[in-house]
């Protein structure tokens, strides 16, 4: 570039030197690929043209090597090198894994300077992956273990969909077919009829084939098996409490202490407590973990016999910020107290804690919990913010709050719960409460309202057990329209649940009307009375229910929905509908009904019974975490069957929704 100097007045100019201009430091680059669709593994080029800030081409450099990533992590190339017009073209490229978008960037001394994003599908079937989460499994028992389809870069094959045989290749259970992919993973078990040693099952479909990785099938019951025996070194001991390093901790186990039984140790294996299983003939190991919380390694020690023994330990691991690591303490002025007594039913806890430190847990917060009873009743001591009530510690790392059963019905164990969020920290307390004040109820007839059946007999269902002795002559009658009484049989189940009359004769339901009724003074086996029309009257009324030729009003429920699908019973509401202690059901009718039925079921077993009386149409539905003997219920699913029953006893079919129960902070799933 030259300038050109004129004063025009003097009709003057000069010319100046040449002056050289050059590209400033590298900007950005543009990428330009053949194609953006893509295989995996499928070859595509790509242009980088790279410049400056002011888009001048990046001709005179100081630096032309350029980093290539990918966010999928299969770029089969990493670097490329700009030639002296400031572009390069890097031929043969591919993306080897999966994804939309795949974002591939090009990087200079860790700055972004460009990217441009693929849509990478699998390839074809190239081969079965046969996962198990552990490397041993227990001869009888089902075993969990996933079937994946994949291509030659390991990517899950969506499309497949076929059958594929499973086989031992040491024979150690028959055969079997298994089908039902879904987008190209199968979940199943396998069972293994005898024991194995150095097994793999192998997965064929046609010609496309896989294998598992080596895997012991063992007996858990012998007459004389190995001693499994479990140590972390840095704490010679089964349990060890840490500090998190850059997120991870990686530590020796040690299993040395392992005692054979009839027959010598051959191997073992060290399931990581979460997704990774290791088969060694070494009595040590390194396992390594990532993240806040309490991780479960397990280990088994198998012998020649094939005998094995399992045992685990805890790793507890936590950030190095003062927070709650570890086991808790927990004690109580008070080992039991008594249901109901304003002068017996209180106990003091305390509690303290360290961090990962092993230093006391100054100001750290605990969150606490109990399955019975009222924490902190006085509310001067723990503190609500929604995912549970917390306690501060003080500045020895110690606290205490109060229990109160004054309000509880049932005599059973109150488990008192302290940990931290991140279930880096955990311990639990359990305190003997006795005094039963809870009435039983009725919770279930067979059969109930209109029905045409002929019968044999008719069974009731109770919330607790009953007391045989109080189930007298009179205490139960069945009469048909007339007062005419129905002869029959009484007789208790082996668990005193279920009261069962046995008809002398059959009796034709369709031909009249009939009602049972169960005297109040029926008790349970602690003496309280029955509670028949759900009044709450402590001397005990009396259970009515008809059935047969009943006139059945057509009452049904049009809809019913939960306010959320997961609640959190831990005596602490938050604004959230998750946070709520108590499932809220709202619910309505076609016409207005006698009451509304709610039931709560774990599996196939009722937990739970509520009766309410209809307010009209609509209505909202509580429960409270509770089932029968007045215990808020562990952390899963239950299902709430919910129905309007009219003035005759008729129950329609209702509806059913699926609730979760959780917990904020869990126990380690040790092994029992």
């Amino acid at each position: 570039v030259q300038f050109t100097v004129e004063n025009l007045g003097l009709g003057l100019e000069g010319l100046s030197d040449i002056v050289e201009v050059h590209n400033a430091s590298l900007d950005h680059v543009d990428l330009t690929a053949s194609q953006q669709s893509l295989e995996a593994g499928e070859n595509f080029d790509l242009l980088i043209e790279a410049y400056d800030v002011f888009r001048n081409p990046y001709l005179q450099q100081s630096n032309s090597v350029l980093q290539l990533l990918d966010s999928a992590g299969g770029l089969s190339s990493n670097q490329a090198q700009l030639g002296s017009a400031g572009t390069v073209t890097v031929n043969g490229l591919s993306l080897e894994k999966v994804g939309d978008p795949v974002r591939l960037e090009v990087r200079q001394n860790g700055a972004e300077l460009g990217s441009l994003s693929f849509t990478v599908e699998h390839g074809a079937v190239d081969h079965l992956a046969v996962l198990f989460p552990r490397t041993w499994a227990w001869v009888g028992e089902p075993t969990e273990f996933q079937l994946q389809a994949r291509d030659a870069f390991e990517n899950p094959v969506l499309s497949f969909s076929d059958s594929v045989q499973l086989s031992s290749t040491q024979g150690g259970f028959i055969s079997t077919s298994v089908s039902g992919f879904q987008q190209g993973t199968l979940a199943s078990e396998l069972t293994w009829d005898t024991m194995s040693l150095a097994d793999q099952v192998v997965a064929q479909s046609g010609a496309v084939s896989g294998a598992s990785e080596l895997l012991d099938a063992v007996f858990g019951d012998c007459s004389s098996p190995p001693v499994a025996d479990l140590v972390f070194v840095a704490s010679s001991t089964d349990e060890l409490v840490t500090c998190l390093n850059n997120g991870s901790v990686s530590t020796g186990l040690d299993f040395s202490g392992s005692l054979a039984g009839d027959a010598p140790l051959m191997v073992y294996h060290l399931f990581d407590g979460s997704s990774s299983s290791q088969r060694s003939s070494s009595s040590s190991a390194t396992v390594a973990v990532e993240g806040v919380g309490s991780h479960v390694p397990e280990l088994v020690v198998v012998d020649s016999s094939g005998c094995a023994a399992l045992v685990d330990g805890v790793l507890w691991a936590g950030e190095d910020d003062g927070s709650v690591t570890g086991p808790v303490g927990l004690s109580s002025n008070l080992s039991s107290l008594t249901a109901g007594s304003s002068s017996q039913g209180l106990a003091t806890l305390s509690v303290s804690a360290e961090d990962c430190a092993g230093d006391v847990a100054a100001g750290a917060e605990l969150y606490s919990r109990v399955d019975l009873g009222d924490l902190d009743p006085s509310g001067a001591v723990l503190q609500a913010s929604g995912n549970g009530l917390f306690l501060t510690l003080d500045g020895q790392g110690t606290g205490s709050f109060d229990l109160s059963v004054l309000n509880t019905k049932k005599a059973e164990t109150a488990l008192v719960s302290v940990g931290g969020l991140n279930n880096a920290s955990y311990t639990e307390l359990g305190i003997e409460v006795s005094g039963d004040n809870a009435q039983p109820r009725a919770i279930w007839v067979d059969p109930q309202g209109r029905t045409e059946e002929s019968l044999l007999q008719v069974d009731v269902g109770f919330s607790e057990p009953m007391e045989i002795s109080t189930l007298g002559t009179t205490t139960v009658s069945l009469e048909d329209s007339s007062g005419v009484p129905v002869d029959f049989e009484a007789e208790f189940s082996t668990n005193f649940n279920e009261l069962s009359l046995v008809l002398d004769e059959p009796l034709d339901a369709s031909l009249d009307t009939y009602q049972l009724t169960i005297g109040g003074d029926l008790r349970d086996q602690a003496g309280n009375f029955l509670d028949g029309d759900w009044s709450n009257d402590p001397f005990g009324t009396d259970f009515q229910v008809s059935f047969g030729d009943v006139i059945d009003d057509g009452i049904t429920m049009t809809s019913c929905s939960l306010a959320a699908d997961v609640f959190r019973p831990d005596g602490d509401p938050g604004t959230a509908a998750s946070q709520a202690d108590e499932a809220r059901v709202s619910v309505s009718s076609s016409s207005r009904a006698e009451y509304w039925l709610m039931e709560v079921f774990e599996g196939n077993s009722r937990i739970r019974t509520l009766r309410q009386v209809t307010k009209g149409v609509s209505d909202v539905l509580r429960w409270d975490g509770r089932s029968y003997d007045g215990r808020v219920v562990g952390s899963g699913a239950y299902r709430i069957q919910v129905s309007a029953v009219d003035a005759q006893d008729n129950v329609d079919a209702g509806c059913s929704l699926t609730i979760e129960v959780e917990q904020a902070y869990t126990k380690p799933e040790r092994q029992p």
